[in-house]
């Protein structure tokens, strides 16, 4: 798995995505114009480091402190226990405790999100949603194998209008092409299913 999770996540509930995946009423500029409403209402050092952030060329962060990586872990728990009631998560942590409390999963939202434990679990609680709606309770704790996909989601996979390059920027991170020109899907679910896969892998 990688850090992208969470940035699947965060496009899908800007989008409003998370709400119905069964519509197919979804259009581009939809997600546009949302995008750039709230690029609208950041200031200007905040839109600078979102630039920075995209293009790869921020300050790259490293957290190698032990004791610094558990107090975040510790904050980014202690976050979810007080918004966890009646969430998706509620139900993971009953039924995969282990899963869904590993570090190295939740260092990807902490990561994500620079280190920032309170919206690393937010994120984190909208991950788990999502992943409910596309493939059910039963496999939210789990990785989404290539075996989750039905037949629709892997044609779609195989059509290429996503790909991950065999490169990434300078800050490593991978690179995510799309072309739009040869998209086709049966069904929009069919193509949330198989960018979660290709993202979560």
């Amino acid at each position: 798995m990688s850090s992208f999770n969470a940035q699947f996540v965060e496009t899908s509930s800007c989008c409003g995505l998370q709400q119905d995946f069964a519509s197919d009423e979804f259009k581009q500029e939809d997600v546009d114009a949302i995008l750039a409403q709230g690029m609208q209402h950041l200031s200007f050092d905040e839109l600078q480091r979102e630039q920075e952030d995209l293009h790869g060329v921020g300050e790259l962060i490293e957290k190698g402190n032990n004791q610094e990586l558990a107090s975040l872990l510790q904050t980014f728990d202690d976050h979810l226990q007080r918004r966890k009631r009646n969430t998706v998560y509620e139900s993971a942590e009953l039924l995969n405790r282990a899963y869904v409390t590993n570090p190295d999963l939740r260092l990807q939202f902490l990561h994500a999100n620079r280190w920032d434990p309170k919206a690393a679990a937010e994120q984190f609680l909208k991950f788990l949603e999502v992943k409910k709606q596309l493939f059910g309770m039963d496999k939210v704790m789990k990785d989404i194998s290539l075996d989750d996909l039905d037949e629709d989601d892997k044609e779609n996979l195989l059509g290429g209008s996503v790909q991950l390059l065999p490169v990434t920027d300078r800050s490593g991170r991978s690179i995510l092409l799309e072309l739009p020109g040869i998209r086709s899907f049966k069904h929009l679910r069919n193509e949330l299913r198989a960018r979660f896969y290709m993202l979560a892998n």
